[in-house]
């Protein structure tokens, strides 16, 4: 199985998934075994939603000079 892991950016170390619910929210963090750096996964993804969003956006907005009539 060539299954791909995650690798920590500072250490090189393997990442351990970890979800920690409270009342208020639910948040899923990726913590190095190794140095115990950590990064809360649900804040990329939303900024790479984002991202994605507002590019999309830009690709359906006609660009200054075209026809548009075509």
């Amino acid at each position: 199985m060539n299954a791909k892991r995650m690798v920590c950016c500072r250490c090189q170390g393997f990442m351990l998934i970890e979800r920690h619910y409270t009342r208020v929210n639910r948040r899923i963090y990726a913590r190095c075994l190794n140095c115990g750096f950590w990064l809360d996964l649900a804040d990329i993804l939303r900024f790479f939603h984002k991202v994605i969003a507002s590019g999309l956006k830009r690709f359906k907005q006609p660009v200054c000079g075209e026809d548009s009539s075509l």
